[in-house]
């Protein structure tokens, strides 16, 4: 297995760092925690670093690679904020893993038998405030339907 250390990950961390799109509301000690009424709440919930609960989910997201493709991907976060990544879908990046724990960001790439180690990007100083404006200056928001999936209340 090689190690290396880029300046740019470019294409392999726009695959692993994009946001889910749909949240589902989080029972925590059998008190339920209601959802954001607002798509700017939901995605400022989605961006602060402090979380409730752990998380397992299967995203279906843009493939940055591909014009109009999409990828699957399982995500793992612990309430501690630690990440791992694993793309399920489209074959050519299928089994490619990234795991960041708040110090260290590591990623896989099982064809080339690479693991790629940097700092991780958790470590910035850049806070949740900051992120919002980035965000409202690039993007519109609206909240879509919500609906009751496996028992639980989700956004999109």
């Amino acid at each position: 297995m090689g190690f290396a250390k880029p300046h740019r990950l470019g294409a392999v961390l726009a695959i692993l760092t994009t946001v889910a799109v749909t949240v589902s509301q989080p029972a925590t000690a059998g008190k339920v925690i209601p959802l954001p009424k607002s798509a700017i709440a939901l995605l400022r919930r989605s961006l602060d670093r402090t979380f409730l609960v752990n998380i397992r989910a299967i995203i279906t997201q843009r493939d940055p690679r591909v014009d109009g493709g999409f990828q699957r991907v399982r995500i793992e976060r612990s309430r501690e904020g630690r990440v791992h990544c694993t793309i399920l879908q489209p074959l050519r990046v299928q089994g490619v893993e990234s795991v960041d724990d708040g110090n260290r960001y590591r990623v896989f790439l099982p064809d080339q038998k690479m693991l790629i180690d940097q700092d991780s990007v958790l470590k910035s100083t850049e806070d949740t405030d900051a992120r919002m404006a980035l965000a409202a200056k690039n993007y519109t928001f609206r909240l879509g339907n919500r609906a009751r999936i496996a028992g639980r209340i989700t956004s999109c």
